[in-house]
C-alpha cells in the first residue's frame, strides 16, 4: 500500500490516538472507495475513538453490510458502540453474532457479559466470564467485570477475589487497573 494514501495516513492517526485528524482522510478514502468494508470499520474505529457513537455505528452497519455478514470486527465495534450508549439490548445481539463469527474470542464473551451486568442479568454475565476464562484467563477485564457481577449478586467473596485477580493481572507501572473501568463503569 502507498503510505501516503489517505487510508495508510488514517491508520497512523489512530495509532498516534488523534482521532479528529483521521476523520477527513477516512471520509476523502471511502468517496474514492466507497465499497470498501475495511475503510468503513476504521471510521467507525474512529467514531468510536472520537466518543461519535452514531457515526461509529453507521459505518459498523456499512461495514457488515459490505462484507455480507462475515467480519466479526464490525459486529464487536458496533456492539461497543451501542454500549457505549447504554442501549445494552442492541449490542447483545451484536457480540452474539460476534461470537458466532469467532467463537474463541474471549473479548467478545467479556464484552458480551458486561452488556448482561448492566442489564442485572447475573447468571448469563458469569456464564459469559466463565467462557471467556477457559480462553484467556489472563485478561484482567475479564475478571473485573466478573467481580462487579458477583458485587451485584451479594457474593463479595467472590468479588474480592475477582476483583484482587484484576489488580494483580493489570496493576503494574504505568498501567493502573483504573485504565479499564472507563468502559464498565
Amino acid at each position: 500500500m502507498d503510505p501516503n494514501s489517505p487510508h495508510e495516513k488514517t491508520k497512523a492517526f489512530i495509532a498516534a490516538q488523534t482521532p479528529f485528524f483521521a476523520l477527513p482522510l477516512l471520509t476523502e478514502a471511502i468517496g474514492a472507495d466507497p465499497k470498501n468494508p475495511e475503510l468503513h470499520r476504521d471510521l467507525g474505529h474512529v467514531g468510536l475513538r472520537a466518543y461519535r457513537p452514531g457515526l461509529a455505528i453507521v459505518s459498523f452497519s456499512n461495514a457488515i453490510s459490505l462484507e455480507n455478514e462475515k467480519d466479526p470486527r464490525s459486529y464487536s465495534g458496533r456492539a461497543c458502540a451501542l454500549r457505549n450508549l447504554r442501549d445494552f439490548d442492541a449490542a447483545i445481539p451484536d457480540y452474539t453474532s460476534a461470537i458466532r463469527l469467532s467463537p474463541h474470542d474471549a473479548l467478545n464473551y467479556t464484552f458480551r457479559a458486561e452488556a448482561y451486568r448492566n442489564k442485572k442479568e447475573y447468571e448469563l454475565a458469569i456464564s459469559d466470564c466463565k467462557r471467556a476464562l477457559k480462553l484467556d484467563d489472563s485478561d484482567p477485564i475479564t475478571y473485573l467485570v466478573r467481580g462487579k457481577t458477583y458485587l451485584g449478586l451479594g457474593k463479595c467473596d467472590e468479588a474480592v477475589t475477582d476483583l484482587e485477580k484484576a489488580f494483580d493481572l493489570k496493576e503494574k507501572p504505568g498501567h493502573p487497573l483504573s485504565s479499564l473501568c472507563h468502559w464498565c463503569a
